[in-house]
This record gives structure tokens, sequence and C-alpha cells, in this order.
């Protein structure tokens, strides 16, 4: 006989229930679980109660090693951490956190020596409620609840009113058992893409599986795969760049994850059997103090029509639409030069691709625009080596095109 674990889902809009998406996505590369995504609740199902406590545990210690290796690995930019939630979340937790400690690197720590009883699970998960003022994740006494961490609660500054109170409301408080917080510290850790600093505050970078992605996730291992094992998530995690601009950054993290999945990626009829490839990316913007997260744009990047269609390219020219989109993208150096030539060029590859522009007009730009910046600083052998270089590439690709058009 089977066990179950019910998992209540959070209100619509709150980051919470964003978070508890990327959690039970990467739970679901367990082979040994069954999971099922309802309106209102998510199920976790196994042969036995033990079972179940042993791969939350195990995917709560994956994330604290992702996050960990994010920081070390990928040198992703770290945050402060709010003087309230080092009183009031940290210290409640038991965990002593010193002035100047980082948000990404304490939890971390405590991820990786995650261990909840399934005494605990089992209390905490199904419940969530919503009482006037206060929405309770978990079941626990008012005094043992803690309060969510600042940069979980940026959906409560995206308007000029408090989060499902309308604009004539009073303050709403989020409060959470220790489960559900180690829950959203996991989430949280699998889609966290960096903090980027601009002048004096940070922008917040925070990938997010959507409901309709887990959906499909959970239905077929061949998404399960592209998108949350070897595919999306690892690699805009792992890439920790900015997006903007969109598209630029969409064809970018496309030819990465074509380039990482190498013969994989000529599955095409992986990539077909599969309608979207949805992800979602917060940008959030913080204080240097860390006291206010806001949320300044949500984008929701569907990978898939770029990936079949990128799919038909050679490695040469996915490196050449590669380099082309990084210089478009707007990272801690700031703009670079010819930066507006590049976002255009990088429209034009993905309307090219879309079939909603000639390839022809994408090549003539490519050369005669582009190309000729690049060049112009060059000596005469060098610059002519580098448009001839230029040239038989774009030719490429335009055979390509319209090969695949």
């Amino acid at each position: 006989m089977s066990v179950q674990l019910k998992v209540a889902l959070p209100p619509e809009g709150m980051t919470a229930r964003r978070l508890l998406m990327n959690f039970l996505a990467e739970l679901s590369l367990c082979q040994d679980l069954e999971l099922s995504l309802e309106p209102d609740h998510a199920i976790i199902e196994a042969s036995s109660a033990d079972v179940i406590e042993e791969y939350v545990n195990y995917t709560l210690q994956v994330a604290g090693q992702v996050l960990e290796n994010s920081l070390e690995e990928h040198r992703l930019v770290d945050m402060p951490i709010n003087t309230n939630d080092r009183r009031w979340v940290f210290k409640k937790l038991g965990i002593q956190v010193p002035r100047g400690s980082r948000f990404c690197r304490v939890i971390s720590k405590i991820l990786k020596r995650a261990q909840l009883p399934w005494d605990e699970l089992a209390r905490d998960l199904p419940v969530v409620e919503e009482k006037a003022g206060v929405i309770q994740l978990g079941d626990g006494v008012r005094g043992d609840l803690l309060s969510l961490p600042q940069p979980f609660l940026y959906e409560r500054y995206q308007a000029k009113y408090e989060f499902l109170r309308g604009r004539g409301g009073d303050e709403i408080k989020f409060k959470a058992t220790r489960a559900w917080l180690y829950v959203l510290f996991a989430g949280f850790a699998f889609g966290y893409c960096g903090n980027h600093i601009t002048g004096k505050s940070g922008e917040l970078v925070i990938a997010v599986v959507p409901e309709p992605t887990l959906s499909q996730v959970l239905a077929d291992e061949g998404a399960r795969s592209l998108i949350i094992r070897d595919g999306l998530l690892p690699t805009v995690r792992r890439l920790g760049l900015p997006p903007r601009p969109a598209i630029a950054y969409m064809l970018y993290v496309a030819c990465e994850v074509i380039k990482a999945l190498g013969p994989q990626a000529m599955d095409l009829e992986l990539l077909y059997r599969i309608p979207t490839a949805l992800l979602e990316m917060d940008r959030v913007s913080s204080a240097a103090t860390a006291q206010a997260f806001t949320l300044i744009e949500r984008i929701s990047m569907d990978f898939a029509p770029l990936l079949r269609e990128l799919a038909r390219l050679d490695t040469e020219l996915i490196e050449w639409i590669q380099r082309k989109c990084r210089k478009a993208i707007v990272g801690r150096e700031g703009a670079t030069s010819y930066y507006s030539d590049y976002v255009r060029l990088s429209i034009a590859i993905f309307q090219a691709l879309s079939g909603a522009l000639d390839p022809a007009d994408l090549c003539y730009y490519a050369l005669r625009v582009v190309a000729e910046h690049e060049a112009e600083r060059l000596d005469l052998a060098a610059r002519l080596r580098k448009l001839r270089s230029e040239g038989w590439l774009v030719s490429k690709l335009l055979r390509s095109l319209r090969g695949v058009l």
C-alpha cells in the first residue's frame, strides 16, 4: 500500500507558490516518487513514509549544494541579509547570523543540513490558511511561526497597494513553519540566477517553473529532462545573466542548451512532442540594504520553438548566433559598443527563425551593418579577414535558414 503526502498550494500571486513549483519540479526527478498536481494541492506518493521523507530531505540538501555551486563555481553574486530577517527568521530557526552575512550563503548551509522528520512534513505541508490579516503556511501556534524573508515577498510591492488587500486594505502578514520555510528556501535555490549590481541597488533574477510547465514535466520524462534535469533550468542558473533584452537572452540560452545537449538536441521527435518549454524570469529590484524588494518585470519565455529551429543548425552557426546575442545582453559591465545594432540583429535572428522575416534581410543587416562595425577599427588585412569570415558564416546561415523555412 502506498503513502501520500498532500502539499497545499499557497494563494495565487504569492511568490511562495512560485517557489514551491521549483521545489516540486526538482523533486519529480526522484524515481521512487509519483507526483501529481491539482488546482489547490500537489500529491507526493511513494511506497512508504520513509521514502517520501528521504527524498524530500535529499532534494533540500541538493538545493543547498546547487546554491553553493552557483556562488562558488558560477560566481553568482550574493546579497546582504535584511536586518529583520536576521532577527526574526534565522534567529528563530536557531541559526546565528553575524552582521555582514550573505543571504544565499546562509540558506545554502541550512539546506545542506536539512533533516525534516516525516511527522513534521505530514503535519505542516498540507496546511495553508488564510486568516484575517495573515496567510499561514503550516500548522502551528502564532508564537512559533516564522516570518517569510524579504526576498520572498516582492509580490507585495508590485503595485501601490498591499498584496491581496486592495487599495483600502490593511497590511497583510505572511507566516510559515520550519518545514514550509525549508521548501521555499529550496525553491529559491533552484531558481537563483544572481544579484546583478547596478549602482547602489541590485537586480535579483529568479527563474520559475510555472504551473503549466510543471504539469508537463510530471507527465513526460522527455520534458523533465529537457526543462529540469539537463536543459533549461540548470542552464539559466549556470549562466547567471540578466534577461535583458529578453529576445537576445532567450536566443543565448537556447543556443547554450543545444550545445549542452549535444547529439540529443537532434532528437526532433522529442522537441516536437513537447509543445511548450516555458520558464518565467522575475527581475526584482533590491536596495543595497536589502530592506525592500520590488518586482520590475516578469518575463514568460517559451523556448520550444527556438530549440526546434536551432537544432537544425550546425555548431558553428549556433556559436555565431550566441556570440552576437551575448553582445546585446546588458551585464554588470553595461552595454557593449554598438549595443543597439546587436539588439536589432538578435531580433532579426529571432524573427527569421520564427518565419516572420526573410532570411536575406537578416543576412544583409548582419553583413552591411554589424560586420562593418566590428571590422572598422582593424587594419586593412585584419579587416578583410574579418569580413571574409563573417561573409562565409552569414551565407551559410542563409542557406540553412532557407532550407528550414
